[in-house]
């Protein structure tokens, strides 16, 4: 039988050795944890305030996207999406020599992007395609009657997708858009759009990208995060907001809802909200619940989460079942809001993912759902 024990002196020191490292490695592993949490609040917050003091507008933000496509056609190669028979949408690629070409807001973020997918409170994964936003776009895209009812009671139509990353939910409900009003001239749909995400420069280098490689019109003026304070121009009939900043800063709330409202009297609030791999930790349950009531219209307001069924993983543990869970237990919300899964993808590839819907239990949406003939999941 095999001696696991060093039998000499050399083989003792030779094994206490690695011990001594291994236990130093561990320590150094926690401590850059707790280092890379509080250095990453600091700077995220101190990103934020740099950016707020410029005072940049999206109207400058689509006049640098265009020129940068004119002049480094390569720096936005993009990958092809499919996402229905009829539709295909282009994300923008971003490789190591892409990265490196960008001039980050963050002027830490492409090492982020070089060493992690996730980094939590700093970087949460908004510039990579997540199986899940793909899902969200072919369930939308062949649930058409979400985009049909809402239009039917809601002028305008105001749509958030939060945690966006690259946008492709909300850009797929804005192509459904372009497709309605292109089958029937006599429909002419006003909406809002907003965009959603942690990260400045995810907002201005996925979100904003995207929508100009899919060919979507960028119209309007209005605050691109939401430190900056002042009030976006309603002029136009269509509108695209980009929003960033934190779940748990109140002001993200207010901002939000201030693109929709920009008058004191008015009250708008998101008719339709989309959101994908957002609830992979069970940390963020409370605050991402209550930024969608706070942002969820009570009448006829309806959210679409898609997330894996569960997430394994240090500082994971989320997941639609145990979402599920939490709302069924939580006293603050099992009395507001209903929830069921209504379609669950299982490729045999990887982890089973499933599309939540998400509403107020006494809305009339909750009447309007029970005559929806759209199946659900057990």
């Amino acid at each position: 039988m095999q001696n696991d024990f060093p039998h000499t002196n050399e083989e003792k020191k030779e094994k206490s050795s690695e011990q001594l490292s291994l236990t130093k490695a561990k320590k150094l592993d926690r401590g850059n944890q707790l280092e890379r949490k509080k250095f990453g609040k600091q700077e995220h917050e101190q990103t934020l305030n740099n950016f707020a003091k410029k005072k940049k507008s999206i109207t400058n933000w689509v006049k640098e996207a265009e020129k940068e496509m004119q002049l480094s056609p390569k720096l936005f190669e993009s990958q092809l999406v499919k996402i229905s028979k009829e539709l295909s949408l282009k994300a923008r690629t971003l490789n190591k020599k892409t990265i490196e070409s960008i001039r980050f807001e963050d002027p830490k973020l492409s090492q982020i992007l070089n060493a992690t997918d996730i980094w939590q409170g700093r970087y949460e994964g908004g510039m990579k395609v997540w199986e899940c936003s793909v899902d969200l776009c072919t369930y939308l895209i062949s649930h058409p009657i979400f985009v049909e009812k809402q239009l039917s009671v809601s002028k305008p139509l105001n749509i958030a997708e939060i945690g966006c990353g690259h946008g492709l939910p909300a850009i797929t409900l804005l192509k459904l858009l372009q497709q309605m009003e292109g089958i029937d001239k006599t429909i002419s749909v006003n909406w809002n759009v907003t965009f959603q995400d942690l990260n400045v420069d995810v907002l201005k280098h996925c979100s904003l990208a995207n929508l100009l490689l899919n060919d979507i019109q960028v119209p309007g003026h209005c605050d691109d995060t939401l430190t900056e304070g002042g009030k976006p121009s309603h002029k136009d009939a269509k509108q695209i907001h980009f929003v960033s900043g934190n779940w748990n800063d109140a002001s993200l709330k207010d901002a939000m809802l201030q693109v929709l409202s920009p008058s004191k009297g008015d009250k708008h609030k998101y008719d339709i909200i989309v959101t994908s791999e957002t609830i992979y930790s069970l940390d963020n349950f409370d605050i991402f619940t209550q930024l969608i009531l706070d942002l969820l219209d009570q009448t006829y307001g309806v959210c679409l989460v898609c997330a894996k069924a569960y997430y394994f993983g240090d500082d994971l543990g989320g997941g639609v079942q145990e979402y599920l869970s939490f709302l069924l237990n939580d006293d603050r919300f099992n009395k507001l809001v209903d929830a069921c899964v209504v379609t669950r993808v299982d490729d045999q590839m990887s982890n089973i993912r499933e599309i939540l819907l998400l509403y107020y239990r006494n809305s009339q949406f909750a009447e309007l759902w029970k005559k929806m003939d759209i199946e659900q999941e057990d």
